[in-house]
């Protein structure tokens, strides 16, 4: 059995109480067009994935205060990332509409969402990814309410402590933030997403890209039996990594 079956086996009973309820009224739109067959193992860990996704997506657009367009917008670019199907599609979109009066705590969210991740750093940094993009979309930055539900789940989530302030300082830029023809020679872009300056040297450049590539690396990604679409973040941070590293490289004349 694959990680993603393992899931399924003493996970599924996580979907009780409020959430639950949302699952429940929602889990119509799950079926593609024509299919009326219940989900099998994958989906059913793919529904519990978005569940917990569109969930927290909605309380962390709503923490400060109301649910902007620009949010909402984010939250579709994401639904288009990870090529949700028609059904998949309406299900999550059905979840955030529902849970954005959820008595459900965004802090029971992450748990156990935590839970159902078992810990995997990948998955877990993919996730909260998701839900900085959307606390980002309508200042560039997320509101002090917001930060704090990020630095919440971060804790949750068990990710390393100052991931979240990382991303601040500009180690997390969503690819759609940034077009192609301004990264390509743009050297301040560069070092902010390896998180080194100007003044680093060439070993300390090449260490602090190995250690952020060992977590993100599309290799190592595959190895570890997850599906594509959950791991959309991470695989669009690798390839901007790769790109600002390789803009150091060709600059600095170093193999």
């Amino acid at each position: 059995m694959n990680w993603w079956g393992k899931i399924v086996g003493s996970g599924f009973g996580l979907l009780s109480g409020p959430l639950g309820g949302i699952i429940g009224a929602s889990i119509g739109h799950w079926f593609d067009e024509g299919k009326k067959t219940y989900p099998n193992d994958e989906k059913k860990a793919l529904l519990h994935y978005y569940a917990y996704f569109f969930s927290c997506a909605a309380k962390i657009a709503k923490a400060d205060g109301g649910i902007s367009s620009k949010e909402i917008d984010t939250v579709q670019s994401l639904i288009d990332r990870m090529k949700l199907t028609g059904g998949q599609q309406s299900f999550a979109k059905s979840v955030f509409r529902k849970a954005k009066t959820s008595s459900t705590s965004i802090r029971e969210d992450f748990k156990n969402s935590s839970y159902l991740m078992r810990e995997n750093s990948t998955m877990s940094l993919s996730f909260l990814g998701g839900m900085y993009e959307i606390a980002c979309s309508e200042k560039g930055k997320p509101s002090d309410l917001q930060l704090r539900c990020l630095l919440m789940g971060e804790n949750l989530l068990k990710l390393p402590t100052g991931t979240v302030r990382k991303w601040l300082e500009g180690e997390y830029v969503p690819t759609s933030h940034t077009p192609k023809n301004k990264r390509s020679d743009d050297h301040y872009w560069a070092y902010r997403m390896l998180g080194v300056s100007e003044i680093t040297t060439n070993a300390e450049i090449k260490g602090e890209y190995r250690k952020k590539m060992a977590l993100l690396h599309p290799d190592k990604l595959m190895g570890k039996n997850l599906p594509a679409e959950l791991i959309v973040f991470t695989n669009e941070q690798a390839s901007l990594l790769n790109e600002a590293y390789q803009l150091i490289r060709k600059t600095r004349g170093f193999k």
